[in-house]
C-alpha cells in the first residue's frame, strides 16, 4: 500500500495554467494533448484516447475554417479562445484532482516541457495546415476561396 502512494505521488501533472500556455503556444491541439497525458498520469486511458480523438477533430475543423472560413481581424483573438476553451475543459475535467495531488505534495511538471509541446504542436499544426492546403491546390484549385491567389 506504500508503493501505491508513493507513486502517486511522484508522479507529475500539468497545471491548468501550463496547458493554456501551451494552447496559446501551439494551438488547442497542443492544450489538449497535455490534457490526455494528465488523463494518463490520473489512471483514466479510455478518456485519454477520448480527448486525443476529439483533439485531432478539433485541430482539423479550425484548420478547415481557417481556409474556408470568413479573413479573421485577429487571429489572436480566436487564439486566445481557443486557449480560454482549453483551460475551462482543463479545470472542469481534473482540476480538482490536480489541486488534491498538489495539497498532497505532489509535483507538477517542469515548465520547459509545456513550452516544447507547445512548439511540437505548433509544428505539427503547420504541418498538417499546409498539407491540407496544398493537397487542396493540387487536386481541386477550383475549392480555395479567391483570397489565396491574389
Amino acid at each position: 500500500m506504500e508503493n501505491i502512494t508513493v507513486t502517486a505521488i511522484e508522479k507529475r501533472l500539468y497545471s491548468p495554467w501550463q496547458v493554456t500556455g501551451t494552447a496559446l503556444l501551439g494551438g488547442a491541439l497542443a492544450g489538449l494533448w497535455l490534457v490526455a497525458d494528465n488523463f494518463l498520469v490520473l489512471g483514466k486511458p479510455s478518456k485519454a484516447r477520448k480527448v486525443r480523438i476529439a483533439a485531432i477533430g478539433i485541430a482539423l475543423a479550425i484548420l478547415v475554417f481557417a481556409i474556408f472560413g470568413p479573413e479573421l481581424r485577429s487571429n489572436t483573438v480566436f487564439a486566445a479562445l481557443c486557449a480560454a476553451f482549453v483551460r475551462f475543459y482543463a479545470i472542469s475535467s481534473y482540476g480538482h484532482a490536480y489541486e488534491a495531488h498538489i495539497g498532497s505534495g505532489g509535483p507538477k511538471r517542469p515548465q520547459w516541457q509545456w513550452v516544447v509541446a507547445g512548439l511540437a504542436g505548433l509544428g505539427a499544426t503547420m504541418a498538417i495546415g499546409m498539407a491540407l492546403f496544398f493537397g487542396l491546390a493540387a487536386v481541386a484549385p477550383d475549392l480555395l476561396p479567391d483570397r489565396f491567389f491574389e
